[in-house]
């Protein structure tokens, strides 16, 4: 088996024993989790502080506004940017010091 370095390219095949199979390729999707910089934190905060307040959950057409009017959230998805503000009314992630007033 190769290495978890060379198997995380795009589209990689993977090894495959020799059996019935060895017509079936199949493929690792790669994907790198990006870290929230400060800036896209206080941008989601800002956004949806009565969601955070009222300890409810933006919708995916709520977050999808947010990330067509804020450039610098293009790199995220909708259901990246809910799954953040669900975080942050459950307590698994911290809010940025100058929002902690809201929880």
């Amino acid at each position: 088996s190769l290495p978890v370095a060379d198997r995380a390219k795009e589209n990689t095949p993977l090894p495959t024993s020799a059996t019935a199979h060895d017509t079936i390729t199949r493929y690792i999707k790669s994907h790198v989790k990006q870290r929230w910089s400060s800036e896209e934190k206080s941008v989601v905060v800002e956004s949806f502080k009565h969601k955070i307040t009222e300890r409810t959950n933006p919708s995916l057409k709520e977050c999808r506004d947010v990330i067509s009017t804020s450039p610098i959230l293009s790199g995220r998805s909708a259901s990246q940017i809910k799954t953040f503000v669900n975080n942050i009314i459950k307590g698994k992630t911290t809010l940025p010091k100058e929002f902690k007033h809201l929880l």
